[in-house]
This record gives structure tokens, C-alpha cells and sequence, in this order.
């Protein structure tokens, strides 16, 4: 049988190596939760992840940190302190929390009121950006178009929007039919669509 050597350590030495072990496995769970901390605040100020009416109404998904961006373009009819309430081109309404970080980037001397044509960001409902706009953009399907209307489609709800005065379309040198093509939508604060852009290369996709 082979005799088993015991090491006795003294009891300061036994003390010294509890501490030095507690401290870096302090400094170790610490700079856990820093990280932790980091990979949310960068998810969230570089919006790697978000989704919006504008491209259709996609899922939203989430990332490590929890954090979904969701972006959303329509006319304000509600406004209150706390909460703003769009009406989207084609998804109906949606609502957001306003606090006191959401930033309000104006155009020109607009302000934001009801009636406002308005571009959000938001941390799920949770606006951190409005900007102003002179119009709105949406993309859908062109379905038809008349002399005085053109309807659309997003994610299997259609709209008629009537013309604007300014009415133009945008298709570059297609020549085709518009009936099934991919555009963006640009619509005024009357909801009325001023400009199709047609959007070829989705439709190549």
C-alpha cells in the first residue's frame, strides 16, 4: 500500500487563497454583467434587427439582448404626453409609448400634432425616434390602376388611394404591364398617392 503524503498549509496561507479566489470569481461574474450590459445598450443604439409596416408586416424577431426594433410610417391621429397613435397605409393603426429619451427630429419648423405625417423607431412599442416627413412611404403590389386611383397590396390587405394634382410614376425605362409589380408608394398628408415607384429589382427577387 502506498502511504499518501498530506500537505498542511498554515492558516493564513489557507485565508490569503479563499480571498484570491473569491476576488476573481467576483471580477469575472462582474464583468459578466457588464457584457450583459454592453451587448444591450449596442444591439439596441445600432438597430441590427427591426421590422416595420414599410417592408410589409414581417415578423419580429428577437436577439440576445430582447431587444425588438420595429419601424412604422402614417399620419398621427392621436397624441397625448405618453402615447402617439399612427395611421399606417396599409396595416390600420398602431400605437407607441412616448417618454422622456423619445427624440423628435422636426422638419423645418413643423411640430409634431395630430394630422403630422411621421416616421418612427421604436424598442418594441416603445418609441426612442420621431422624425417629421412632407410624406410617407409604403411598399405594396400594384393590383390597378385607373385614371384617378391606384390600389395596392401589402401582406393580403388592399387599398385604393386616389391620385395627387402631382401624380407621377417612376419606372425608369420598364414598359410592361404594372399589374403584379413591386413599388413604393409615396402618400401626402390627404393620403393621396403622389408618386409609384416601381421596384423591378424585388419583382427579379
Amino acid at each position: 500500500m502506498k502511504k499518501r503524503t498530506k500537505i498542511l498549509l498554515p492558516a493564513s496561507a489557507a485565508l490569503a487563497v479563499g480571498i484570491g479566489a473569491f476576488a476573481i470569481f467576483g471580477e469575472l461574474n462582474e464583468g459578466t454583467k457588464a457584457y450583459g450590459n454592453y451587448t444591450t445598450q449596442n444591439e439596441y443604439k445600432t438597430g441590427d434587427i427591426y421590422s416595420g409596416q414599410k417592408s410589409g408586416n414581417k415578423t419580429d424577431k428577437q436577439n440576445k439582448g430582447q431587444v425588438i426594433h420595429n419601424e412604422a410610417e402614417g399620419k398621427v391621429v392621436n397624441l397625448t404626453k405618453n402615447q402617439i397613435v399612427i395611421e399606417t397605409p396599409f396595416q390600420g393603426e398602431k400605437t407607441f409609448t412616448i417618454d422622456k429619451n423619445t427624440k423628435i427630429k422636426k422638419d423645418g419648423l413643423a411640430k409634431l400634432k395630430k394630422g403630422s405625417l411621421v416616421e418612427i423607431d421604436a424598442n418594441k412599442e416603445l418609441a426612442y425616434k420621431i422624425e417629421i416627413e412632407k410624406s410617407i412611404e409604403a411598399d405594396g403590389t400594384i393590383i390597378k390602376i385607373t385614371d384617378k386611383e391606384v390600389t395596392a397590396e401589402q401582406d393580403g390587405k388592399q387599398k385604393t388611394f386616389t391620385k395627387a394634382a402631382n401624380f407621377h410614376i417612376d419606372a425608369e425605362d420598364y414598359q410592361g404591364a404594372l399589374e403584379g409589380i413591386p413599388a413604393e408608394l409615396s402618400l401626402n398628408d390627404k393620403s393621396e398617392i403622389e408618386e409609384l415607384e416601381v421596384d423591378l429589382e424585388e419583382d427579379d427577387d
